[in-house]
C-alpha cells in the first residue's frame, strides 16, 4: 500500500470488516481480514495517490480519493453477504486536496460527508449535492470522521500544533475544533463507542496511540504499539 488503508464493518461480510487501501499501482484495492485482496473497481483502473476513504450507509458503499489531479473523486456500489464488493461510476467532486479524504455519515444526513484538507491546510467539507465549504480548522494530514444515522459524529485530525484535534456534529452543524492532546506526526484515525469515540494516531516513534472521550470526559494517552507509517485507520 502506498498509505494508510480505510477501515469500516460491514454486518453480513466475512469477518466483519473491510479495508481499503492505494496499491502500488495506484488502483484501490479491497479486502476483508477473511477474504483476500481483489481490485475495488468494477470499471476498470482508477488512479488514487494517498490514503483513501469509505463508508457504509444502508447496504451501499462509498469510496473517495485524492486523484492524480489532486481532486476528490468518488464512487459507489452495493453491498452483498459473502463477497467483497465492487465499486464503479467514478467522478470529480472537484477541489484540489492536499492529502487523503475522510468520509463518513452525519446524523440525520442520507448520504456521506466528505472532509480533506486543502492547500491551505484548512479543512473543507461537502456532500453529494452541496460544494466545498472552509470549516476554518487547520490541520495536517488526512482528517477522519466517524458518524451515523442518529447520535454525534464526530471530526478529528492532526492538527497545526502535533495534538489531536476533534469536532463534533449532532445534525445541527459541526461545533469549533478543540485540541484533545497528544503527540501526532500523521494522520488519525476515529472511530464511535456507545458513550463517544476513540483516537488512534502515530505518534513521533512510529507506535500507534490511542486516547477516548466518552460522556464529554477526555481520558488520558495510552500506547497500542507496533510500528506504522503513514497514518492509522479505525473502526466502530
Amino acid at each position: 500500500l502506498l498509505g494508510a488503508p480505510a477501515v469500516t464493518r460491514v454486518p453480513g461480510l466475512p469477518a466483519g470488516v473491510l479495508y481499503v487501501g492505494t496499491g502500488a499501482d495506484h488502483d484501490l484495492w479491497v479486502r476483508s481480514t477473511a477474504l483476500g485482496w481483489q481490485r475495488l473497481n468494477a470499471g476498470g483502473a482508477v488512479y488514487c495517490i494517498d490514503d483513501p476513504a469509505i463508508s457504509v450507509i444502508g447496504s451501499t458503499l462509498h469510496v473517495v480519493c485524492q486523484g492524480g489531479d489532486r481532486a476528490l473523486w468518488y464512487a459507489s456500489g452495493s453491498i452483498s453477504s459473502g463477497r467483497l464488493p465492487q465499486v464503479s461510476g467514478w467522478r470529480s467532486l472537484g477541489g484540489i486536496l492536499a492529502s487523503g479524504p475522510a468520509s463518513g455519515q452525519v446524523p440525520g444526513a442520507s448520504g456521506p460527508t466528505f472532509l480533506v484538507e486543502g492547500t491551505d491546510r484548512a479543512i473543507w467539507t461537502r456532500d453529494l449535492t452541496t460544494g466545498w465549504r472552509s470549516t476554518g480548522w487547520g490541520c495536517i494530514g488526512h482528517p477522519a470522521i466517524a458518524g451515523g444515522a442518529t447520535g454525534a459524529a464526530y471530526f478529528a485530525c492532526h492538527g497545526g500544533d502535533g495534538q489531536l484535534w476533534t469536532a463534533t456534529n449532532d445534525g445541527s452543524g459541526w461545533t469549533g475544533a478543540w485540541p484533545i492532546g497528544g503527540s501526532a506526526i500523521d494522520g488519525v484515525g476515529v472511530s464511535l463507542t456507545p458513550t463517544g469515540a476513540n483516537f488512534y494516531y502515530e505518534g513521533a516513534d512510529g507506535r500507534v496511540y490511542e486516547t477516548s472521550r466518552s460522556n464529554g470526559a477526555q481520558s488520558g494517552v495510552s500506547v497500542v504499539g507496533g510500528i506504522v507509517k503513514y497514518g492509522v485507520g479505525s473502526a466502530t
